[in-house]
Order: structure tokens, then sequence, then C-alpha cells
């Protein structure tokens, strides 16, 4: 039996679709795919290390559900465990959209017509 040995990428996932929006001339893949790496790296630094667990647990490694985390993890209730979330998620969003200028919005709207 040949078995592979495991070998760590070089890149994950986002950083690969940057490299292959930018090797592609893809620039609205480019600038998207570069602002969601921008804000997920603020929330990342700027985040408390149980919440990063949290996340990992159930939407990177899905591993334990939304409540099971936060009730094993941040020690929340089931009531409080998605405001808790729901609220990071919010400031992510926040986040995004603080960083897109609006003058490119009808940029926006042009593609989604076509």
């Amino acid at each position: 039996m040949n078995l592979l040995p495991f070998v760590l990428p070089q890149y994950n996932v986002l950083e690969r679709k940057i490299r292959d929006a930018a090797k592609n001339q893809d620039m609205l893949a480019y600038k998207k795919y570069n602002t969601i790496k921008q804000i997920t790296d603020i929330r990342v630094q700027t985040s408390e290390d149980d919440v990063l667990q949290t996340v990992k647990e159930v939407y990177v490694y899905n591993r334990i559900n939304v409540i099971g985390a936060c009730q094993k993890i941040l020690y929340l209730s089931s009531s409080q465990a998605y405001a808790h979330l729901n609220k990071r998620f919010d400031t992510y969003s926040d986040l995004y959209f603080s960083i897109i200028p609006l003058s490119d919005i009808s940029t926006y709207h042009k593609l989604v017509k076509n």
C-alpha cells in the first residue's frame, strides 16, 4: 500500500482564491477575496481566544453545533449562544461594509444587471 505523505498546504483556501484571481486577472474576485481576508485577519486579531475556538469548532472543523460549542467553550446557555455568535458576525459584516467604498456600488449594480 502506497500512502502519500501528509503535506501542509502552502496557502489556505482563501489565499489560493486570491492567487487564482490575480493569475486570471479577475480584479473583482481579487478585490472581494482580499477584502474578506483583510476583515478576517482583523477579526482574528481582535477576538478573544475562546470565541475563535468556538467559531473554528463550529464553522471550520464542523465538530460540534453552535449551541454545543457555546455551552462547552463559552459557558453560555442555549438561548445566549446564537445571540452571542450573531453579534460577532454582525460586527464582521459591519466591518466588511465599512471597507467597501460607496462609490463602487454603481459598479456592483451594473454587474448584477448583466
